[in-house]
């Protein structure tokens, strides 16, 4: 059984979500996709702590997730315009927030600035925690490297609630 770290009272409480999003095929802008510069945007997905929570919690962040990427397909420039203020709040508040950086599509270890392809790649981020990061796969097999900055007291129940998880799939104590 998988134990909550969190009280009722924190079960109403707004989780926000950040991500990068690639600006570049929306329709209003017709900028090429060799385009090398940043043309990016930061969707933010908003949910109830208490909807994260439970057991199928991280199908009702999927769904979320799912329509907000919808939605940003449609309109890519409808919240650009409030870009800088929803990053601000990001950064200063201390509500429940995850920021997502990176992506697997930069190819990161193809990357070669003349000395050779980087053997490993890490995205360092001293600001915030509550962030991760995502890359291509040194390997080069469709893989992902996944990096995790959380308190010290949530790493360690991020690690208890993992290890709880892996346990009950594989079945073993």
């Amino acid at each position: 059984m998988v134990k909550h770290y969190y009280t009722n009272a924190d079960a109403y409480e707004i989780c926000k979500f950040t991500f990068p999003a690639d600006c570049r095929n929306c329709g209003e802008l017709s900028i090429p996709s060799t385009y090398f510069g940043n043309c990016l945007s930061r969707p933010v997905v908003e949910l109830e702590k208490g909807k994260l929570v439970v057991e199928n919690g991280i199908v009702e962040a999927a769904i979320a997730i799912e329509s907000k990427i919808r939605e940003f397909k449609c309109d890519g420039l409808k919240e650009i315009e409030d870009l800088m203020t929803h990053f601000n709040e990001l950064g200063t508040s201390k509500e429940c927030r995850v920021i997502a950086i990176g992506s697997t599509k930069h190819g990161v270890y193809e990357t070669d600035f003349g000395w050779g392809k980087p053997k490993k790649s890490d995205v360092i981020h001293v600001l915030h925690s509550r962030i991760f990061s995502l890359c291509d796969s040194k390997d080069d097999n469709g893989g992902v490297e996944i990096g995790l900055t959380l308190e010290r007291s949530e790493m360690e129940n991020f690690n208890t609630i993992l290890k709880e998880h892996i346990t009950s799939i594989i079945g073993c104590d």
